[in-house]
């Protein structure tokens, strides 16, 4: 159902600015109309006239994800773009950061005060989605992901009422918002632990085909070995498939330290030991490192998948030659890559602080290695393929994992599939008690009906079609 004409009125009235209206499918993807609320009120006064009117709505922070989470066709667009304030407290130890922001001009921002959030990773990423759903960072190993530095949230609830959710106020709410994604209401404000940081050392080092085998247990090794002894450091390994079925490989190495040219961590030194092609070191800021990360604004459609595992290096090199051999061959039509992540010692004991997370990963004791299975391509008609493609990739990795006795359920909400469940990876005890919280803080349903974008706590994922 279109917005009421009687709520478009009442917000022209209480906030003129706030209001952008247009006629199907001129905002975003499919929106009918979309509002920028410029504080919690006025996203009150949306939610309220939502539940009112039956009109089914999606809520944009950041608008990054891979598939239209954030845009709705013929509803309301709450585009949160112009929440963007950043508040840094008198003692520079947090700050409070609006939904609107993305984490480069959250990192711009507190820079300047020689501080900054264990927050994402590329440029347009936004804080919203980012936090609700866990956030990787590149501090994780030192100070936890990005949901487990979030001191306190306002949140908007389904009501329309505005409460804060921390330890000490509405700690089950709490709990939910650090994993749970947008199952709850709408934040308009987050509270974040802020840390000291000067210039970070930044890497790439790019592997051709033949040093696969050396790179990824480099990987392994990293995240299972090394991460313990030097917590300033961060890794990612990616490939890209070629339909020659030759890939080519890049880490990126970040410490939180600066090093000399031709210098760096011993942390790394496997990866270095793994004969790179090339290799590109440079001392910035945390700002730019998520600056030199971009979306590709110019592929139409994207796919993210993903699954985990306990990490080790020989399952880690079956998971690859899976992937590659999928992989390689939608090649031509198709760029596929797979991310390659741990979840290391460090970042699960984080996960136990102020009464844990809804992960479920706060008792896991062995590092987990996890991909991200990310396709871009042109045309629809390919959908079919490229998605059974990765879906394929997923279940092979799972099976040999399960056959290894290293299999993990988990799998993190930023990188699922619209056609996977991470709720399900949490496990059966934390998936009901998320259900059981939106229940309370939503019990007609709004966030469960109304806004269909996004995973829900009570739904299963949905099949390929």
């Amino acid at each position: 159902m279109f917005p009421s004409p009687h709520f478009l009125s009442f917000l022209l009235v209480v906030g003129a600015s706030s209001l952008a209206a247009s006629s199907p499918g001129t905002i975003g993807s499919y929106a009918g109309c979309a509002i920028t609320p410029v504080n919690a009120t006025e996203v009150s006064v949306a939610l309220k006239d939502i539940q009112n009117t039956g009109c089914q709505f999606a809520v944009k922070s950041g608008g990054h994800y891979s598939y239209t989470a954030s845009t709705i066709e013929g509803g309301l667009v709450i585009d949160l773009v112009r929440l963007n304030g950043i508040t840094l407290s008198e003692d520079k130890g947090s700050a409070i950061v609006e939904p609107g922001n993305t984490w480069a001009s959250t990192y711009e921002n507190l820079q300047r005060s020689g501080v900054t959030i264990p927050g994402g990773r590329m440029f347009g990423v936004g804080v919203g989605g980012l936090t609700l759903g866990g956030g990787v960072s590149w501090l994780s190993n030192r100070y936890g992901w990005t949901c487990d530095n979030v001191i306190e949230f306002e949140v908007v609830v389904a009501s329309g009422e505005i409460v804060t959710a921390s330890t000490t106020s509405n700690p089950d709410l709490y709990w939910a918002l650090r994993g749970g994604g947008s199952n709850f209401g709408i934040v308009t404000k987050f509270k974040f632990n802020t840390f000291p940081q000067d210039k970070m050392w930044y890497a790439k080092l790019r592997y051709n085909a033949a040093e696969n085998v050396t790179a990824n247990a480099a990987f392994a090794d990293w995240g299972t070995v090394q991460s313990p002894k030097d917590l300033s450091n961060a890794a990612v390994l990616s490939w890209n498939a070629q339909a020659s079925g030759a890939p080519v490989g890049v880490a990126i190495l970040v410490h939180q330290k600066t090093f000399d040219n031709n210098t760096h961590p011993p942390v790394v030194d496997k990866f270095y030991d793994s004969k790179p092609s090339a290799i590109e070191t440079v001392n910035v800021f945390h700002a730019d490192i998520a600056e030199n990360l971009l979306f590709p604004a110019s592929i139409l459609r994207s796919s993210l998948w993903t699954t985990s595992f306990i990490l080790d290096a020989d399952l880690l090199q079956v998971a690859f030659e899976i992937w590659n051999e999928e992989a390689s061959a939608l090649a031509s039509i198709s760029i596929q890559q797979i991310q390659i992540q741990a979840i290391t010692k460090s970042q699960l004991e984080l996960m136990r602080r102020n009464g844990g997370n809804p992960h479920g990963l706060g008792e896991q004791s062995q590092p987990l290695g996890f991909v991200n299975l990310w396709a871009r391509w042109e045309n629809a008609k390919d959908d079919d393929a490229i998605y059974r493609a990765q879906q394929r990739t997923e279940e092979r990795i799972n099976k040999v994992a399960g056959e290894m006795g290293l299999a993990s359920g988990y799998k993190y909400t930023n990188y699922a599939s619209q056609f996977q469940d991470p709720f399900a990876g949490y496990g059966q005890a934390n998936k009901e008690c998320l259900r059981s919280i939106a229940e309370k803080y939503d019990p007609s349903g709004v966030f469960q009906e109304l806004s269909p974008g996004g995973f829900k706590v009570t739904k299963g994922a949905p099949q390929i079609l």
